[in-house]
């Protein structure tokens, strides 16, 4: 899956307030690097996470 396939995916998911974003950190983080979710109040909440985008999103589910 692209990226763009993800954001449409998401979006189709969580409406316009979808996010995806990519994790890229030097320090040690348990976040895997795909994620997925929506934008509340400004701020990113991770519906789900994995190594790829089908990842992410079968561990989000069905979450609203």
């Amino acid at each position: 899956m692209t990226d763009e396939e993800a954001l449409q995916e998401a979006r189709r998911r969580w409406g316009l307030n979808a996010r995806i974003e990519r994790w890229k950190s030097a320090y040690a983080t348990p976040l895997m690097p795909c994620l997925v979710g929506r934008r509340v109040a400004h701020v990113f909440e991770i519906l789900g996470e994995g190594n790829t985008w089908e990842e992410a999103f079968e561990r989000a589910g069905d979450r609203q």
